[in-house]
């Protein structure tokens, strides 16, 4: 007995010298020969969960409920909705299921209180990357289709047509499963962001193109004769129509320019990496919450349609 007791306390002893944990600033610090891993303070995990938990529920009501009225009330009548309700998918995977396995990630891996699987984390990353890739090629289809819509006007019902529209959404997919699939499979790292960034810089000299066409248009429509009048009404909704989505394209590019810049720059062994990644996550992850907003905010039709369904919902159960 008094030999195991020793043992067990040169052990003691061993581990004590070996791995010391220090509190800092709220911080738990666990300090080895090997590593030094960081784990969050309770209040800041608490505030990341709860904020990227909040993000997740709006994100999930309001992108259903835009799909809602796109199936059931607006039926798919423009070629935009359809286009809309893909970039809407894509928010509603982000919101249902990548914020809520970054929550699950949060609680068990930072905070130490679980094991995660390493195949759960993988997928997770691979959504991730997925994700990002569909919301930027679906953004860049949008933008196409309203540059088509206002530079040839007269010509737009046959060049993009519903069934090239469900076509771009299928490629929205595909796209979005070959590049993540580039990233992972051959381990090129940079791809995304490289094929990211250029979709998006297009997609913004797109929007300023079809702003300028369209200011372009509306001086000569001005002054045309009165049978190019009905033109007169249309141009200004198109016109409309794609303020909306450049400010939807805005909105995404201020939530994921921060990510991009922070995990291209800061290395994952950095001081600052631990401390702050799950803050760029949360930025990105507000986008999917926002774009339902947007859409209300900008379109009367959106507006009135949502009224309706709410009043069909209650009038039903009344």
């Amino acid at each position: 007995m008094p030999i195991y007791k020793s043992n067990e306390q040169n052990a003691l002893s061993l581990f004590v010298s070996r791995s010391v944990v220090m509190m800092v600033s709220n911080a738990t610090y666990v300090t080895s020969t090997n590593y030094t891993r960081y784990i969050p303070s309770l209040l800041t995990s608490a505030t990341v969960i709860a904020a990227d938990g909040l993000i997740a529920i709006v994100g999930t009501l309001g992108n259903l409920l835009v799909l809602t009225v796109i199936f059931v009330h607006i039926r798919f009548s423009t070629v935009s909705n359809i286009l809309i309700a893909n970039l809407a998918l894509v928010d509603l995977l982000t919101a249902s299921a990548l914020i809520p396995g970054d929550i699950h990630r949060h609680v068990c891996d930072r905070m130490g209180y679980c094991h995660v699987d390493k195949t759960f984390v993988l997928i997770h990353r691979i959504l991730a990357q997925f994700v990002i890739t569909a919301a930027s090629t679906s953004l860049f289809v949008i933008a196409m289709e309203r540059f088509i819509a206002i530079a040839f006007p007269f010509r737009y019902k046959s060049l993009f047509t519903r069934k090239r529209a469900i076509a771009c959404a299928v490629l929205t997919w595909t796209l979005g499963t070959v590049i993540t699939g580039i990233f992972n499979g051959l381990n090129i790292v940079y791809i995304q962001v490289i094929y990211c960034i250029l979709l998006i810089l297009v997609t913004f000299f797109l929007y300023i193109y079809i702003f300028s066409i369209a200011l372009k248009h509306e001086n000569n429509i001005a002054a045309m004769q009165s049978s190019f009048s009905p033109r007169t009404t249309q141009l200004p909704w198109e016109r409309r129509s794609a303020k909306t989505m450049a400010i939807v394209l805005g909105v995404f590019t201020l939530c994921w320019v921060p990510s991009v810049a922070f995990y291209s720059v800061v290395q994952r062994d950095d001081w600052l990496y631990p401390r702050m990644h799950f803050w760029m996550n949360t930025v990105y992850y507000l986008n999917a919450a926002l774009d339902p907003f947007i859409y209300c905010a900008r379109s009367e039709k959106f507006r009135n349609s949502v009224k309706k369904l709410f009043k069909s919902v209650i009038s039903a159960h009344s």
